[in-house]
């Protein structure tokens, strides 16, 4: 692998999740591509010229973003929600957000947005836990996912890039009315929160 192919997959994981598993998946599919675009021939060759290059290492990326936009556009409303909090407060720079705080801007988000969407403890754990298993969110610390409501000072973060989520989300969500408004309130209850 060209040393340049395997400094940008390192950078791109470590800016996402940091996660060495990852890596080595995106490393695995960069090297699939590469294989796919060699003939028969010059894959029994015993050629030992790097093969796996830039062009193979963006690609992935690529075809990893259009996963990640599905995933976040396939999500149901209160977790597009949580996410849009998320991105919110980290931008705002609140310096630890936890499953408490997350829980209590979400929830008041929600009530100030006057939509129909329920909050309650079990449905704010289903959600967290989806978004976990999908990687958009990563909690930090010790302790069983099952009882992360239960545990208000575990810190929750994004699993991904802020700016790819962002996007996703403003495309996704600009269309409805509540979006600006709940954004604001998400800012709004930032400040609170960084005090």
């Amino acid at each position: 692998m060209a040393p340049n192919a395997l400094t940008f997959i390192a950078k791109k994981v470590q800016q996402s999740s940091g996660d060495a598993r990852k890596a080595l998946e995106d490393m695995s599919l960069a090297i699939k591509f590469c294989l796919d675009s060699l003939s028969d021939s010059e894959k029994t060759s015993r050629n030992n010229a790097i093969l796996v290059n830039m062009q193979h290492a963006v690609k992935v990326f690529s075809v990893v973003s259009k996963d990640f936009q599905e995933r976040i556009l396939t999500l149901p409303y209160l977790s597009k929600v949580i996410l849009c909090v998320v991105v919110t407060l980290a931008q705002a720079k609140v310096s630890t957000t936890t499953v408490g705080i997350l829980k209590r801007a979400v929830t008041d988000c929600v009530m100030q947005t006057n939509e129909d969407e329920l909050v309650s403890l079990e449905n704010f754990q289903f959600m967290l836990a989806d978004l976990v298993d999908k990687g958009l969110l990563c909690f930090e610390g010790k302790g069983s996912e099952d009882d992360l409501c239960q545990q208000q000072h575990m810190p929750v973060r994004l699993g991904t890039q802020l700016d790819d989520v962002e996007q996703v989300l403003e495309k996704d969500l600009s269309q409805q009315q509540f979006f600006g408004k709940l954004r604001a309130l998400a800012r709004d209850r930032a400040t609170e929160f960084r005090r």
